[in-house]
């Protein structure tokens, strides 16, 4: 059991490393449509779970019995085991986040840049006397919302 807990951790370090490396490659990502990243959350949890069901069964199948608890070696051996699906499960998750944080950071400067221009300018506008759906109509869109 301890041999394939070990294997089990190996592969999901070796996995949690190539999700970080393919993390920091540019991407293009949609702060609104986090679906692309629900796999690596889905990833994550079930090796956490087999994690957590491996710990199970050989915590059932070691004979340990009721007064293990009371020995300070079984906390020692099974404290680090119950600490390491969290562990791994956060390692995955923490880069994913980050990417996810930096293209929400984006969005949400582009947006107040525009709004800030958008208040500038209806502020000259009233400032000129001009009402403002007439003011709006005769300036010049950004290009985002341009349709060409």
């Amino acid at each position: 059991m301890c041999g394939l807990l070990g294997w089990l951790g190996f592969t999901s370090l070796a996995n949690t490393r190539v999700i970080t490396h393919l993390l920091r490659l540019p991407l293009r990502v949609d702060s609104l449509d986090i679906t692309p990243f629900e796999a690596i959350g889905r990833q994550s949890l079930a090796i956490a779970l087999a994690f957590v069901g491996g710990i199970t069964l050989g915590l059932l199948l070691g004979n340990y019995g009721t007064a293990a608890l009371a020995n300070p070696r079984f906390w020692l051996l099974f404290a680090p085991l119950f600490l390491l699906p969290v562990v791994l499960f956060f390692l995955n998750m923490v880069p994913t986040q980050r990417v996810l944080s930096e293209a929400k950071k984006r969005e949400l400067a582009a947006v107040r840049s525009e709004l800030h221009a958008a208040f500038r300018l209806l502020l000259q506008c009233r400032q000129a006397g001009d009402p403002t759906a007439a003011c709006l109509r005769t300036s010049t869109r950004s290009p985002r919302t341009s349709s060409t």
